[in-house]
């Protein structure tokens, strides 16, 4: 069996959906593309890491989520450390 092509936007630091580039080229490839935004214990854990940051990523999601609503986008949250979600994703998807 042929596994889907996907592209993944990996939201990081750049929480916006206007002006921003990896939203852009995900349109323009035509393919199905999943947004994440990965919460990543071993970062959660990390002495620098605040409360105050994490719920800015949260809240920040929440207004993606509702600007994409009108074209039935939506950003994921995953718990997961970045290596095992993308071993996930390759062993399921074709990823592009």
């Amino acid at each position: 069996m042929q596994k889907e092509k996907i592209n993944i936007v990996w939201l990081k630091r750049d929480l916006r959906s206007q002006d921003h580039l990896p939203f852009f080229h995900a349109e323009q490839a035509g393919i199905t593309y999943v947004a994440v935004l990965l919460m990543e214990p071993q970062f959660m854990q990390h002495p620098n890491t605040s409360l105050r940051h994490l719920q800015f990523q949260y809240h920040s999601v929440k207004q993606l989520n509702l600007s994409f609503q009108a074209v039935g986008n939506h950003v994921d949250i995953v718990y997961a450390e970045a290596i095992d979600f993308f071993k996930y994703m390759a062993q399921n998807y074709a990823l592009q």
